[in-house]
Order: C-alpha cells, then structure tokens, then sequence
C-alpha cells in the first residue's frame, strides 16, 4: 500500500522506517547504551501494527476518530503491536504494552509528518529521555 506521493516516486514509508531504525540504533544503542530489546519492542511493535492498522482501517474500519484514522484500525494497531512483542521481553509485558499504545498514539497524532519517520523514533525518545523504570519499575510484575 503505497501513498499517492510514494507512487510518484521518491522516499517511500519503508525508506522512512529503515533510516529511522538506523538512526535510533546508532544513537540509543550504540552511543547511550540502551539495550537493544526495548528497540526491537518499539520498532517491530510499528512496523507491525501500523501494517495491520492500515489494513483493519481499510477493510473494517467505521468508526472515525481522527483525520481518516479509525477506532478498528487503532485498536488492531494495539493488539498486532503487542502480540508480535511481548515474547521478545517477556519479564516485562506489561511495558511492552505500554510501549504499543504508545505507537498507536504516536501514529494516530503524526498525519502531517511521515509516521514511518517519528512515530517509533518519537516513542524512543520519550521512552528513553523518561527513564521508564520510573513508570514501571523492575519487579513490579508488569
């Protein structure tokens, strides 16, 4: 599913995503240290339920809730995301959903932005700068 402007050629969703990944990758990971899982979380978690929230939106979706954005998209976006993450950090679902309503928020504000871009990168940098053992502190069963 390509947008008018990415069928003209240029940049498409997926270039967008990949230098986002690159970018959060050789700056949160490599530079500030933070482990790899919660990228992986945040950036699969997107990919995946942006994927299914773009095809629920189409197909099913009836219920508009923001700028052509619909609440069945929004709502397969949350479950894909977190269905397709959680076994990567098991010991912490609770935060992996946390992380995929997030995204799902993220996309659903970003509709002058490319999403692909700032949605994940966003959710990084507030998961990041936010110290989330504050939110969810270790052994707190989440």
């Amino acid at each position: 599913m390509l947008r008018a402007h990415e069928k003209k050629g240029g940049f498409t969703g997926s270039t967008c995503f990949i230098v986002s990944l690159a970018f959060s990758h050789s700056v949160f990971c490599v530079w500030l240290s933070m482990p790899v899982p919660y990228l992986a979380v945040i950036y699969t978690g997107f990919m995946l339920g942006d994927a299914a929230a773009a095809l629920a939106g189409k197909h099913i979706g009836s219920i508009a809730i923001y700028k052509g954005k619909t609440l069945e998209g929004s709502l397969v976006f949350v479950v894909v995301s977190f269905v397709s993450t959680f076994w990567i950090m098991p010991h912490r679902t609770g935060l992996v959903f946390f992380i995929s309503m997030g995204l799902c928020a993220a996309e659903l504000v970003m509709v002058n932005l490319d999403d692909n871009f700032f949605a994940p990168l966003f959710v990084t940098l507030v998961f990041y700068f936010t110290n989330e053992s504050l939110i969810f502190p270790t052994g707190a069963g989440l």
